[in-house]
């Protein structure tokens, strides 16, 4: 069965500072995602008739909420088909993004992509989250529907056990306040909510300031 999805669209990644180049590469990227979609269970079939919006668009509203003057090291904890964290790379060449997924196949599509696009700040790591931390110290950890966020902090704590330094923004749905209470009796951590531009119900989480509470 044939997939079709709303076309991309530069008005509505725009107003986040993305550029027409970036929204190019971003077009190829929607290309290639309906492409190995049909052999690879990248994203959710449902949301590929809105695919645009769903995950592209969804995943632009995180450069908002990362330093706009400044290089960075980037994190992105389940990459799966590569959002949040390709298109942030995309978007933002002078920041240095890692992709980290556990799925071999998944790994492939996001190297096949970055060469396609040929993206020089894109690191693709097929490890697990825990492996990947201990071994790179981000300024920032991004994730999108990949886990708790009580279970988000647990891997950074373990990799960084003398204390966690970057920031953390999260893309959670429309449980985040669950995750956050349940988080909350493990550690103690600053956290700022904005609203989702693509679902009412959903927030972007930034995170920072986190500490093992020992009670």
């Amino acid at each position: 069965m044939a997939l079709h999805s709303s076309a991309p669209d530069y008005e509505d990644v725009a107003p986040y500072g993305v550029s027409r180049e970036s929204f190019d590469l971003m077009v190829g990227y929607h290309k290639l995602l309906f492409k190995w979609q049909r052999a690879i269970n990248l994203v959710s079939p449902k949301s590929m008739n809105d695919a645009w919006r769903r995950h592209f668009v969804d995943s632009v509203q995180v450069l908002a909420h990362l330093p706009s003057d400044s290089p960075a090291v980037i994190v992105d904890l389940g990459s799966g088909g590569g959002f949040a964290g390709l298109v942030v790379a995309m978007c933002r060449p002078d920041l240095q993004v890692h992709l980290v997924d556990s799925d071999m196949r998944k790994c492939q599509f996001l190297r096949t992509v970055s060469r396609e696009s040929s993206l020089g700040n894109v690191h693709v790591h097929n490890e697990r989250v825990e492996s990947v931390l201990s071994e790179i110290t981000p300024d920032y950890i991004t994730a999108r529907g990949f886990a708790a966020l009580g279970d988000i902090l647990s891997f950074a704590h373990e990799a960084y056990p003398s204390g966690i330094e970057a920031e953390f923004v999260l893309l959670k749905g429309a449980r985040y306040e669950e995750e956050i209470e349940a988080a909350r009796q493990e550690f103690t951590f600053e956290c700022d909510e904005a609203p989702s531009i693509t679902d009412p119900s959903s927030r972007i989480l930034r995170i920072k300031n986190v500490c093992k509470s020992f009670k």
